[in-house]
């Protein structure tokens, strides 16, 4: 990233946006939350979901990830 906020300032503007919005009744455009989430690393096992279910991906996640690149690169209404 070229810039960066530092979480504090980010989390406290989504929490006072939240406050605001909430007056104007609309969803805010940064919450508290989201803040959170945009902060931490998101990672999850399928290991235990591989054995339990039997299952495997049909698209491998590189695979996955280029045709999420395609799909951004086209044009959408």
């Amino acid at each position: 990233p070229d810039r960066s906020v530092p979480f504090a300032a980010a989390y406290g503007a989504g929490r006072v946006a939240e406050r605001i919005w909430q007056v104007r009744d609309s969803e805010p455009p940064l919450t508290g939350f989201l803040a959170e989430q945009l902060a931490t690393a998101h990672w999850f096992d399928q290991r235990q979901t591989r054995v339990s279910l039997n299952w495997a991906p049909a698209v491998s996640l590189d695979e996955g990830f280029q045709r999420l690149t395609d799909w951004y690169q086209q044009p959408h209404p």
